[in-house]
């Protein structure tokens, strides 16, 4: 986790926005900065969308929903449950995503969940984002007869985003292990960020919890990366 932030550290975490010299955003393609209470009194809630964009103390978790929208858009955050790496390359930008390494019977449940009715490849695409999908054989139902395990299908083991712009990946190391908060700067329209959201549940790229998070907010939402995880309510992502 990074324990110091600079302005830049701000501005990527808020949607690479330039600022005035009154700390002012320039345009709209701004994450909705929040101060969040998380706590059982507050449920973990959001208590406050923040103004104070360059002040750390102001805001101590972001969601993906645009600060100022008349219609429902989205900075996509992702909570990866595997963890996520920006790779550098000489056009565009590169990310890449891993489920989580589950293992024995818990990864069984997503055996089959990517194949061709899958609206991922769609989503991304729509929205000028390359996926590569790598896939591993689950296996079970160990016997004497059976050494090798019945087939029960194949499990996501990680994803290859792939922008021809740059700088739409960014990754920062969450404080829980195997786990990066994903800031995906590219605008998403409402029912876009509702699928992509879904399609990443089903795999295993974000937690069923996360996941359940974000529909019942209205957005992802993970803290920044200057609030520690010690003393935060499970929710912060």
């Amino acid at each position: 986790m990074k324990k110091d932030f600079t302005a830049e550290t701000v501005s990527q975490v808020l949607g690479d926005v330039e600022f005035t010299s009154d700390g002012l955003p320039i345009g709209e393609v701004l994450r909705t900065p929040l101060h969040v209470e998380f706590n059982s009194e507050s449920n973990c809630v959001p208590s406050e969308r923040t103004t104070q964009f360059t002040d750390a103390s102001a805001f101590n978790a972001v969601g993906s929903r645009l600060y100022e929208s008349k219609v429902e858009q989205h900075l996509p955050v992702l909570d990866v449950d595997g963890g996520a790496r920006v790779q550098v390359i000489k056009t565009g930008s590169k990310a890449t995503l891993f489920a989580h390494p589950y293992l024995g019977e818990e990864r069984e449940k997503y055996a089959g969940k990517y194949g061709a009715t899958s609206l991922l490849r769609d989503v991304l695409g729509d929205n000028n984002i390359d996926l590569e999908v790598f896939l591993t054989p689950i296996r079970g139902h160990y016997g004497t007869f059976n050494p090798e395990g019945s087939y029960l299908g194949n499990a996501v083991t990680s994803l290859a985003l792939r922008s021809k712009e740059p700088n739409v990946f960014a990754a920062v190391d969450s404080t829980q292990e195997h786990h990066n908060h994903l800031y995906i700067q590219t605008v998403f329209e409402g029912e876009d960020h509702r699928v992509l959201i879904e399609e990443l549940g089903k795999i295993g790229i974000i937690s069923g919890a996360w996941q359940r998070l974000t529909e019942l907010e209205g957005m992802g939402i993970v803290r920044t990366p200057w609030t520690k995880r010690e003393g935060l309510h499970k929710r912060s992502g």
